[in-house]
């Protein structure tokens, strides 16, 4: 026996419906207190899909209560059913803090009035085969992946793309640790670093504030997760003199995306694992540990042991020493970016060969 069903691309706004809607999750974001005269309130949202050509953004509201026990129910993948939902206009020009769907109308779901269930993909309210084709969904890029920039257009990119947005395919090289700080303001605050790539270039720099993203990225495998992002933002980072991506509020991550650029990438992606692990980037090997004790560095080179250090230690090594130099040529439009100084006469440095 199936619920009475409607679908998202039945939906207009200004109405109360009854029947339900079901949906694959796409996105989830952070539940969020929104303070008022008032009162405070609770809100937590939700972008889902019904069938490869619509989405619809849905947001929950409560105490904060009720919004935390929801979102601690849903994931990205879950198959939801909600019920008594009310519709209203979604803005024109679209939400700036919400993805971009084809539905016209914003799904609102209050407390008091209604209702939302997680549905295992063999439920027999589900109906024969649906559950199975809700889960395929989550493979299908939410936009054209033919307009996806490359991972050598973004590093070309000037600082004049900062704040743009943009679709990228690409290949998690490495996922970082969980870095947990405080903000100005007193509030706790989470950050991800990813490291992506594909065929032309690598160690791209992806970052993440949202606690969902964050949660969803830890499952990402290295050299085998591909990623179709839509609408990334692209920000310009003064410490690399570069662009980087970040994830926002209206970008959606597609894990293992189903088209032909995707699995193209995911066997390129096999067979650059052990390649990789030999190209140096200002960003990964060659940034220095601020971990280390500098006043316990006592190993002090000049430039003649230095070249035969280089020649004689394994691939792989690592060694931290102190050279007392001169600097008689310091090419800055090298593409070589294993050098950098911590001061134009003494140099502290880490020192690995490759």
């Amino acid at each position: 026996m199936s619920c009475k069903r409607i679908r998202i691309g039945s939906l207009f706004p200004g109405v109360s419906i009854s029947p339900t809607v079901i949906g694959l999750v796409i996105k989830k974001q952070d539940p969020r207190n929104l303070k008022s005269t008032s009162g405070d309130r609770w809100v937590f949202n939700l972008t889902i899909r019904d069938s490869p050509y619509d989405t619809a953004n849905v947001s929950f509201w409560g105490s904060q209560q009720f919004v935390i026990q929801v979102d601690s129910q849903i994931e990205v993948g879950s198959i939801v059913g909600i019920t008594n939902v009310k519709l209203s206009p979604a803005s024109p020009g679209g939400d700036q803090y919400k993805p971009k769907v084809t539905c016209g109308s914003h799904l609102q779901v209050s407390e008091n009035g209604g209702e939302i269930q997680v549905y295992d993909k063999n439920h027999e309210l589900l109906g024969y085969g649906m559950g199975e084709m809700l889960k395929q969904l989550i493979h299908l890029p939410n936009g054209p992946v033919q307009e996806s920039l490359t991972v050598a257009d973004i590093r070309a990119g000037s600082e004049g793309l900062d704040r743009s947005s943009a679709n990228l395919l690409v290949a998690v090289q490495k996922v970082g640790a969980e870095r947990i700080f405080r903000t100005r303001d007193g509030r706790d605050a989470v950050r991800l670093d990813v490291t992506c790539f594909d065929q032309s270039g690598c160690n791209l720099h992806l970052v993440m504030w949202d606690r969902c993203d964050i949660q969803f990225a830890k499952t990402w495998v290295p050299f085998q997760t591909i990623l179709f992002i839509s609408d990334a933002c692209l920000k310009w980072d003064t410490f690399r003199c570069g662009l980087i991506v970040q994830l926002t509020s209206r970008s959606i991550c597609t894990v293992q995306p189903d088209c032909e650029e995707g699995r193209n990438l995911l066997q390129y992606a096999i067979s650059a694992e052990g390649l990789l692990d030999d190209i140096v980037d200002e960003g990964s090997r060659f940034e220095p540990d601020f971990n280390t004790d500098l006043s316990k560095i006592s190993r002090i080179f000049n430039v003649e042991q230095l070249k035969e250090v280089t020649s004689q230690i394994g691939k792989g090594r690592h060694l931290d020493a102190v050279l007392y130099c001169f600097f008689s040529e310091f090419d800055i439009d090298s593409e070589n970016t294993s050098i950098f100084s911590g001061s134009w006469f003494v140099f502290l440095f880490s020192l690995y060969t490759i």
